[in-house]
């Protein structure tokens, strides 16, 4: 039997069943999903869990809604919103390079990377179920500061996927598959089951200047003839 760990107070505050005692378990609670009404179960033989006073909902809308409202609570109250996705840098001179024996690594010019980057630091607003060119969000990131700035959707898979024309309109799309209550806590990572769409992927390899030979030329000046960098 599916058990519900979440629920939401007369305030719209998700409340983890964690966080009832004695003292607030005659506090109204409403299922995230439905709406019903929930009851705290907090016996000693019985994991505690929230439980519906009538008919249950669908445990794929609750999913989907207690995705949503977790990832809302992170970036609002958190004061960093890190997220984690593949990035690749590329040289077309690698074969030849005549750097080589400088560098001693120039294949690693042509490498996947890993990369961390604070979504708070380019957005302040977080809405939810909010439009944009046409498609909803299910939590749309957005900038007060700079209004110019391409927001970036982000979105709770549980059972409906976003669409191919969604996934093609060049806004900047982070899905997450949700199939656990545990699931909407997880670091954003890019994996099989995090996937980010329409963000910069490749990059031109680029190294800083280290060094540079000065020589005089047929006319006696002397002006720099190579330059360590690529």
């Amino acid at each position: 039997m599916i058990q519900f760990h979440n629920a939401k107070d007369i305030d719209e505050h998700v409340v983890h069943i964690n966080e009832v005692t004695k003292d607030n378990r005659a506090e109204h609670y409403y299922c995230l999903g439905c709406g019903g009404e929930m009851s705290p179960v907090l016996g000693n033989k019985r994991e505690h869990h929230f439980r519906h006073k009538e008919a249950h909902c669908s445990w794929e809308s609750y999913l989907h809604i207690l995705g949503k409202k977790r990832l809302k609570e992170r970036f609002e109250s958190q004061q960093d919103f890190v997220v984690q996705y593949q990035i690749e840098y590329h040289c077309n001179k690698v074969e030849n390079c005549r750097l080589e024996n400088i560098y001693h690594d120039v294949q690693n010019c042509n490498r996947r990377e890993l990369i961390s980057v604070d979504l708070k630091k380019e957005y302040d607003t977080c809405e939810e179920e909010v439009y944009y060119k046409g498609y909803k969000a299910d939590l749309k990131l957005s900038s007060k500061e700079h209004p110019e700035r391409e927001p970036l959707f982000l979105e709770i898979h549980v059972t409906n996927a976003c669409s191919p024309d969604k996934l093609a309109s060049g806004v900047k799309i982070i899905e997450i598959d949700i199939e656990s209550e545990e699931d909407v806590l997880k670091p954003i990572i890019e994996s099989p089951s995090i996937r980010f769409y329409n963000f910069k992927r490749f990059f031109e390899t680029k190294r800083p200047l280290d060094r540079f030979w000065i020589a005089k030329d047929e006319r006696g000046f002397l002006e720099p003839t190579v330059l360590v960098m690529a």
